[in-house]
């Protein structure tokens, strides 16, 4: 593979930005801030696209690092060969979008011969080994310590490598799975854990069963002695049992008849007290039922009176008084005389049109005259004196007509409007004197056709209303002759209502109650003096305290429980000890069975242990043959830079850095950072040698001899010249001093 050209579109600060890249050597000597590393970060993108999209911060995220700050669309095109054939891979980004596509430049068609991963296609290897080999960045870490299973895989030449060491780890894995079921590492757990625990449990049954049988007699006696003590207690509990119920039989009878004899002493007692309160109405004595019926009669008598005075009041319509009817007579009087007077009032005079046209007619003959004798003149000059004198001698006669005509109609027309203004109040007059006449009469209910009539007819009805209140007076007098009558009879009695017919119906009711109230009393009076002689005939014997014989039946209750239970008890624990006994056997079978897995799992554990060491084993053998080239082309760059402190140095198994000082072997990561920056080179290089070693991909070093001093960069520098001669390098530095030319 070999790059021809590039260009950004949009990335970080870079835009609209084209470079081309030559065979050997490309060198970008330029200040910081014009977008070195950004043009190396642009080509690892084309080829292997964005990493850590899901991180969080900004230098792990790539999508946020090189996302131009408007946003957008940003990406770019890269061109490149392969073999005889030159294609362009164009890959943009929008958000967490990705548009890519690969085309040939000759046919111009997009084409999937390197798939969604060109960078693997093309060079063989994942994104991880090539950050680590021939891509070397100031924002990426060092290639020492970072062995991946891809850059191993590529060491030894085979493509499917990867996956054998894939199926490495899995198989691993899976081994320690398996002996972590069975035994744990740390710690106590696992089935040769749970075998073990079972083992001891069976061992401890086997020694509970040998005196299963003795004790399974011994509860078995005691459950005997359980159940005889329980039938004893169970015979005295029904001794108890009947007598608590004969107590308690006569104890409910003799509180029954103690609440009869409460209640009726209660009724008696409530009942002579209502007594008391009905016969405190009548003090002079009961009333009898003929003097009861003569105060009904007078009653009804003055309900009577009551209703009709009601019906006649009822059957009054309403009347005007006598001087509201004088008032409507005067009111009828003055609408007729009113009528009277606006019928005198004539028309408007009508207005005299002779008059009104003379003064035209008198000027039309003045102006004629005038003319006529201005005509005259050239005939007759005294002809013509004569006739303008008369035309001028007319204009004062018609003006002073004029004037008189005026006045004579200003006059009318005073005249006219005072007879208008008198006619309109007459009006008024009679319009409000026949309204109001209107509203009495429909007050009344009389009707508006002749209102004379009809104030008659309310004279008429307002004379007989009179005759007819003097005869309710009549009446009223009666009916308080009955009242005084009535009053006088229920004064014999108290606490009456003060009204006869409500008090006439509470003397019936009072009358009724101590009639129902006596009997009652009487029949009362007789149960409690039965009652009264039934206790008095009882004998006194002294009978058993129910409390005490139910707190007996409880106890015993309680302690025949107790004995069942303890019965029971024994019962079950002796069929356990039998069935224990009866188990030993299957016991010692299950112990032996048991003895036998264990050792079956601690076997295995034994063989699992020695496959993970002889996997172990191979891996390390296998990975120390990979890196022998490794070592010896590692070792080969230290001599070509002349770097006297590492020329013992080596790469172990995780291409970490080594090296010997004064006999000892110490880590890469003591020494400084110029040295360790010169291991890393060399590293990077071997493994470049080791990888690809037909056809070497182009290298992208971004500022790589930063850390190194004056005499271990002029070694770096050459050694970077003798490699452009063979493979494409793009050189990216800031400073001069680290140019190559």
């Amino acid at each position: 593979m070999r790059l021809v050209s590039c260009y950004i579109t949009a990335f970080a600060g870079i835009t609209n930005r084209e470079y081309s890249f030559r065979e050997g050597i490309t060198e970008i000597l330029d200040r910081n801030g014009t977008g070195k590393s950004t043009l190396a970060a642009f080509l690892k993108v084309m080829l292997y696209g964005l990493e850590g999209v899901t991180k969080k911060t900004l230098r792990e995220n790539e999508l946020r690092l090189y996302c131009p700050f408007g946003g957008g669309r940003f990406g770019g095109s890269l061109t490149f060969l392969e073999g005889e054939r030159e294609y362009r891979i164009e890959r943009y980004f929008e958000g967490k979008n990705e548009e890519l596509r690969v085309i040939d430049t000759l046919s111009g068609n997009v084409t999937d011969r390197f798939g969604q991963s060109p960078g693997e296609a093309i060079l063989g290897t994942d994104a991880e080994a090539f950050l680590r080999t021939v891509y070397l960045s100031s924002r990426r870490t060092p290639a020492r310590g970072d062995s991946t299973v891809g850059i191993t895989a590529k060491l030894n030449d085979l493509a499917g490598e990867v996956f054998d060491l894939c199926d490495y780890e899995a198989a691993v894995e899976r081994l320690m799975t398996a002996r972590k079921e069975i035994k744990l590492y740390r710690g106590v757990g696992g089935r040769l854990a749970e075998a073990e625990e079972r083992r001891r449990e069976l061992l401890l049954r086997q020694r509970e069963a040998d005196g299963a049988a003795t004790l399974a007699e011994r509860e078995c006696a005691v459950a005997a002695e359980a159940e005889a003590e329980a039938e004893r207690l169970l015979s005295l509990h029904r001794e108890a049992d009947t007598a608590w119920r004969a107590a308690t039989k006569r104890a409910e009878e003799e509180r029954a008849r103690a609440d009869r004899t409460a209640t009726l002493a209660r009724a008696i007692a409530d009942g002579e007290r209502e007594e008391r309160t009905l016969l405190a109405h009548f003090p002079a004595g009961v009333p009898g039922e003929d003097e009861l019926d003569l105060l009904a009669e007078v009653l009804a008598k003055r309900t009577a009176l009551s209703a009709s005075l009601a019906d006649a009041a009822e059957r009054e319509r309403p009347l005007p008084e006598a001087d509201e009817i004088a008032k409507a007579r005067s009111a009828l009087l003055r609408k007729e005389e009113l009528k009277t007077k606006l019928d005198t009032f004539e028309d408007a005079p009508v207005k005299n049109d002779a008059q009104s046209r003379r003064f035209p007619i008198l000027l039309a003959l003045a102006a004629l005259l005038a003319f006529c004798g201005i005509g005259l003149f050239f005939v007759s000059i005294a002809l013509g004196i004569a006739l303008t004198a008369v035309g001028a001698g007319l204009l004062p006669f018609a003006f002073f007509l004029r004037q008189r005509e005026k006045n004579a109609m200003r006059a009318q027309e005073e005249a006219l409007r005072e007879k208008s203004d008198e006619r309109a109040a007459l009006l008024t007059e009679y319009e409000s004197a026949a309204a109001w006449l209107d509203r009495f009469l429909s007050a009344w209910q009389a009707g508006k056709s002749d209102a004379g009539a009809t104030l008659d007819l309310l004279s008429e009805e307002l004379t007989a209303r009179r005759l007819r209140a003097e005869q309710a007076e009549k009446t009223r007098a009666t009916r308080c002759e009955l009242d005084a009558t009535l009053t006088d009879a229920l004064s014999r009695f108290a606490g009456l209502s003060a009204e006869p017919t409500t008090a006439l119906r509470e003397l019936r009711a009072a009358i009724g109650r101590l009639s129902v109230l006596g009997s009652t009393l009487d029949e009362r009076r007789r149960e409690m003096a039965a009652l009264t002689g039934a206790v008095a005939g009882q004998t006194t014997d002294t009978a058993p305290d129910p409390d005490l014989l139910a707190e007996s039946c409880r106890t015993l209750s309680e302690r025949i429980t107790a004995e069942r239970e303890r019965a029971a008890a024994a019962k079950e624990k002796g069929e356990a000890y039998r069935r224990r006994a009866a188990e030993q056997e299957d016991i010692l079978d299950e112990i032996d069975a048991v003895t036998q897995e264990i050792a079956a799992l601690e076997e295995r554990v034994r063989i699992l242990d020695t496959t993970c060491e002889l996997l172990k084993a191979a891996k390390e053998e296998l990975e120390e043959r990979h890196l022998v080239g490794v070592r010896e082309a590692f070792c080969g760059y230290l001599e070509g830079l002349s770097a006297a402190p590492l020329s013992e140095a080596t790469v172990d198994r995780d291409l970490g850095v080594f090296y010997l000082l004064r006999g000892e072997s110490h880590s890469g990561e003591y020494l400084s950072s110029g040295w360790q920056a010169v291991a890393d080179i060399c590293l990077r290089l071997a493994l470049c040698d080791r990888l690809y070693p037909g056809a070497p991909p182009p290298m992208i070093l971004d500022d790589p001899f930063a850390m190194l001093d004056e005499e271990n960069l002029s070694a770096a520098k050459e050694l970077l010249l003798r490699l452009g001669e063979k493979r494409q390098i793009v050189y990216l530095t800031c400073h001069p001093s680290r140019g190559l030319r």
